[in-house]
């Protein structure tokens, strides 16, 4: 069966393009990417999603998130690691029906490390995003006293931003961490 490419434009800012590729090949990437977090897809098949976008793969209800290269292949395949067959649950050599969304947001790209096959890279995330969460919690705590007694005492405008201040920082901890228990359940 030949591979069609079916393109749809969203409307959002977030998702630009979403191509459609029904009956592609998903073949082994060469020896030198294995431990790279893209896959590789010829680009008359990328529907104009343009080289190195991050993108959101779907196959079977299953997604992954990462980068998108081209290949020099004129095969109608895609071309992913072991690890990223894996998380998808397809097989080399298999034919599927692979959804590729381009991401213009930050989120996307960020959760594109997490699912990264090298684990030097999963593990130096892991760490990075647990000492932003220690930072604003830190912060919160150290701004806590500040605000109560500017408001205890004078009821000054300080006071007032400064609780404000807390509490939208407060509002993002609890958003990281309630993104972060997300991003590593879809793994």
């Amino acid at each position: 069966m030949i591979a069609r490419s079916v393109i749809k434009t969203n409307r959002t800012a977030k998702e630009v393009k979403t191509v459609h590729l029904e009956g592609i090949r998903i073949k082994q990437v060469s020896e030198r990417d294995i431990l790279q977090g893209w896959i590789r897809v010829p680009e008359q098949l990328r529907g104009g999603i343009p080289n190195a976008s991050f993108v959101k793969l779907k196959v079977n209800n299953k997604t992954i998130y990462c980068q998108i290269r081209g290949t020099s292949s004129s095969e109608h395949a895609a071309f992913m690691n072991e690890h990223y067959r894996d998380l998808l649950g397809v097989k080399d050599d298999q034919e599927v029906n692979l959804n590729i969304t381009q991401l213009k947001w930050i989120f996307g790209k960020i959760r594109a490390l997490p699912m990264h096959p090298d684990h030097l890279v999963r593990f130096g995330f892991g760490f990075s995003f647990i000492g932003l969460i220690m930072g604003m919690i830190a912060l919160t705590v150290a701004l806590l006293p500040f605000a109560i007694k500017s408001l205890a005492t004078s009821w000054s405008w300080a006071g007032y931003v400064t609780l404000i201040t807390l509490l939208i920082l407060a509002f993002f901890i609890g958003y990281i961490i309630s993104a972060s228990v997300e991003m590593f359940r879809n793994r």
